[in-house]
């Protein structure tokens, strides 16, 4: 086979991308290791509810895929029901709670204390380079370090640890500050606009919906379940080999898959060493998800803790059928975590609620799938420095996109998004 272009991976950027060269007249074939399209994001079912094992949230702030919802008819609701918000909170030894929108009023200036540097730092929050000596200059410190230098009540410190610790899906000493303030500015520097931004709103017909809705606007072949194994620039053309040995050949070849596995296609000549160390070392993205069905009406309910008391640091209720609530979790830890196990799910749970029941728990250990090997993109302190402009750089007829590689919501549908129709445009140029 040959065509004008390979595209390597079925996430949002590489459907994008597919779509945006087919409409610009090109031959694109696109291969996809999975059986399905999406990436990190996937729509299923727990019982007769619809979930996401993987990314889900979008919003107004996020052009990109609110571009994508608006042209393709689809519905946003809330992930969240706030008519009696509580946050309930572990510091290790016991649970308190307070009321949500008294949490929300007395952490606002905790926020803006923490995000201080914020504005400064990124005052383009799509274009690091507009202060690149700043962000080079605090890249080296960790979100946890900023936390410790707070005057703060064990309340604000537990809250706003598992916010953070949430947002890296990590430790934060592992996350650095630069990639939470970046976050932060994205949502106009604004508590309440972060916290719609990144957690509160999804479409109501799954992402599943989305993404075919773009790869039907496209006019490549598209093959799922088909491994690329071997990538050769070979001067005027670039082969590409599958796992089932099937060769074929192009003009150019984009490639969307995470930076952690990029280290597993055999490139000839070889990639940018950079590129690969970044594989190698990884980025922070590496906790969980979990989806729980809970016995009981918890509407409004966020637990918060911090990982080192609880691998599950961060719980939201989701939705009520008036007999169970579907809640979300996220966590991290350092051994792999059976997420079916509702009995462990259970245990954990009943460190912020005593009498709590879980019913039935399910999830994906992204960080263990071999086609990820990671869950959305934050990076570790120096990592900005250190792989800002190679990630982005292309090589000979080899291009770069993905969620990863994103200027602006980076780890978000709305990065790939933006990712593959800039990649799409330098292709064709």
């Amino acid at each position: 086979m040959s065509v004008d272009t390979i595209i390597i991976g079925g996430g949002f950027a590489g459907v994008t991308a597919a779509r945006e060269l087919t409409l610009l007249g090109q031959n694109v074939v696109l291969l996809e290791a999975r059986d399905r399209l999406g990436g990190r994001t996937w729509t299923t079912h727990l019982d007769d509810n619809q979930i996401e094992l993987g990314g889900a949230y979008v919003h107004h702030t996020q052009p990109f895929v609110w571009s994508e919802i608006q042209r393709y008819g689809l519905h946003v609701e809330n992930n969240i029901t706030v008519d009696h918000l509580k946050v309930i909170y572990f510091d290790g030894e016991k649970s308190e709670e307070i009321d949500g929108y008294a949490w929300t009023t007395e952490m606002m200036p905790i926020f803006q204390q923490y995000f201080e540097n914020s504005l400064a730092a990124w005052p383009r929050p799509y274009d690091a380079k507009t202060n690149w000596d700043l962000l080079v200059s605090l890249d080296s410190r960790t979100a946890l370090e900023y936390v410790d230098e707070m005057d703060l009540t064990p309340m604000q410190r537990i809250t706003l640890i598992s916010y953070l610790e949430s947002c890296a899906h990590n430790k934060i000493q592992n996350t650095s500050y630069v990639e939470m303030m970046r976050w932060y500015a994205l949502s106009g520097h604004n508590l309440i606009a972060l916290s719609e931004s990144v957690g509160t709103y999804k479409t109501k017909e799954g992402t599943a919906t989305l993404v075919n809705a773009i790869a039907a606007d496209s006019n490549a072949e598209i093959k799922l379940s088909t491994k690329v194994v071997e990538v050769d620039d070979i001067g005027d053309r670039v082969s590409v080999t599958t796992e089932q040995g099937e060769k074929i050949k192009a003009d150019n070849l984009l490639l969307t898959v995470p930076i952690n596995v990029i280290d597993q296609i055999n490139f000839n000549p070889p990639l940018q060493q950079q590129r690969i160390d970044a594989a190698l070392e990884k980025h922070s993205g590496a906790g969980f998800k979990v989806i729980l069905k809970v016995k009981g009406d918890y509407q409004g309910i966020w637990c918060a803790c911090e990982m080192e008391h609880c691998p599950l640091n961060a719980v939201l209720a989701h939705e009520f059928d008036g007999e169970n609530t579907i809640m979300i979790g996220f966590g991290y830890s350092e051994v792999p975590v059976n997420l079916k196990d509702y009995e462990l799910m259970q245990t954990w749970m009943r460190n912020f609620i005593s009498d709590i029941e879980i019913i039935k728990s399910t999830g994906h250990s992204w960080a263990e799938d071999p086609m990820s090997l990671g869950t959305w993109c934050s990076y570790r302190p120096g990592q900005l420095q250190k792989y800002y402009d190679v990630l982005r750089q292309d090589q000979g007829h080899i291009y770069f996109a993905g969620s990863d590689l994103a200027n602006g919501w980076r780890g978000f549908i709305d990065g790939a998004i933006e990712s593959g129709i800039k990649a799409a445009r330098r292709i064709v140029q």
